[in-house]
């Protein structure tokens, strides 16, 4: 099936599919169903078949994607009318059925370029989801047949006694959503980030390949943007605790980037002024075998430092603690794993690339512009590129960084 073979792997390039949410027999048995979510998986492989075909085909695959993504969206209104629609608490198969609907006509107008019709689907999965206990529906157990070990046709069975690893999966895809539509929002996660991420169990990295610690403190900095801008407008800003509140988040971020390579005492060596810093990352990269959730984790951790100096100091990238983060970013990036896909990292680099001295936005244009040429425009790499470029001209009358020059560009893009 095209969908599994070519867009899943598009939609979750860091998915392990060895890991407790690695099974995806549950949606393969929801698609068998053939209701909205079935329609909703062949409009998307539809879309993903027809940048890839020559242009009679590409019609054709065009009428398709219409004919499907309308059964998809008609097929969940009518269910959302219907009395079914108040038995989410009580039904986890219908509730995951929803979820997952939902996410895959988000990922429709994400491959579009993700500028437009994202947010009717994302604020459906949060509404319904933000009053629940992800606590009490991911299972804790670690003897529960249908959650961690594969019956024997292979197919992850949905129960009622207990979440399914479909939930899992998609509670991991709605915070994920929550958290980097922020960008683009300018307001902050809906969701009780910071309680769902301490859940042991749900594992970010195994779904999107950032560990979870990089987004509770990306969340808390959409917090400490909010409360800036609240401050200033009552006029009852004070610097010092601006200050202190942002390098509370810093430490943090440098601490646990350190973490990622060495033991508690050896931190010091990835101090952001150490002079050795791009030899050191290029010697652990080539000489260790570290899994592609390290250097993963490590690029959104330095797009979130970004935004915590842009926050603090303001959106000025020749200021030194940006200039220093930037680097470290085309350090980091020059040493990229050689079989880790960039499509799951359009966040950081739109964060980071706006923030780029003159000198350095070509790094960042040539890289991006490979990503649209290679994943042929599918997908919002050409977004990112519109709003990097955009931001760098609008930065010639003022301060601007990505979220800014995203809503001056009247770009609502979902970043992901």
């Amino acid at each position: 099936m095209h969908y599994f073979d070519h867009v899943f792997p598009w939609q979750f390039p860091y998915h392990n599919s060895h890991s407790r949410t690695g099974n995806r027999g549950w949606l393969l048995q929801l698609l068998t169903k053939r209701g909205p979510l079935y329609h909703a998986a062949i409009g998307l492989s539809s879309l993903h078949q027809s940048a890839t075909r020559g242009i009679d085909e590409s019609y054709l695959e065009d009428q398709k994607v219409f004919d499907h993504h309308s059964t998809a969206l008609q097929e969940l209104c009518e269910f959302l009318r219907s009395e079914k629609a108040t038995e989410f608490h009580q039904d986890e198969q219908l509730l995951t059925e929803f979820l997952a609907c939902s996410i895959m006509l988000l990922s429709f107008e994400v491959l579009r370029g993700g500028v437009s019709n994202w947010q009717p689907h994302l604020n459906a999965v949060l509404s319904t989801i933000k009053s629940m206990s992800p606590a009490s529906l991911i299972a804790v157990e670690n003897n529960k047949p249908d959650r961690l070990c594969s019956p024997p046709n292979g197919v992850a069975q949905l129960t009622n006694n207990g979440t399914s690893a479909g939930l899992e999966f998609l509670f991991a895809n709605a915070l994920w959503f929550d958290i980097f539509a922020c960008v683009s929002t300018g307001g902050t996660p809906v969701l009780p980030y910071r309680s769902w991420l301490a859940i042991e169990q749900l594992k970010m990295q195994d779904v999107m390949g950032c560990h979870n610690w990089a987004l509770a403190l990306i969340g808390d900095i959409t917090h400490l943007r909010e409360w800036k801008c609240d401050m200033d407008k009552k006029g009852l800003l004070s610097v010092p605790e601006l200050v202190s509140k942002g390098q509370a988040i810093e430490s943090e971020l440098e601490e646990k980037i350190g973490l990622l390579y060495f033991g508690k005492d050896e931190v010091w060596l990835l101090h952001p002024f150490a002079t050795f810093l791009p030899l050191t990352l290029y010697f652990f990269f080539q000489t260790c075998s570290r899994p592609h959730t390290t250097w993963i984790t490590h690029i959104f951790a330095l797009a979130a430092l970004v935004q915590v100096h842009t926050v603090v100091s303001g959106p000025l990238p020749s200021l030194p603690e940006i200039q220093i983060t930037v680097q470290r970013a085309i350090d980091l990036l020059n040493s990229k794993p050689e079989t880790c896909s960039l499509q799951g990292i359009v966040w950081p680099l739109c964060v980071i690339g706006c923030m780029a001295e003159p000198h350095l936005q070509y790094f960042f244009e040539n890289l991006v512009s490979g990503m649209a040429t290679e994943y042929r425009k599918l997908g919002n790499s050409s977004t990112v590129l519109q709003i990097m470029k955009g931001c760098w001209d609008l930065q010639k009358q003022g301060r601007k960084d990505c979220t800014i020059a995203m809503s001056e560009l009247n770009i609502h893009a979902l970043l992901v």
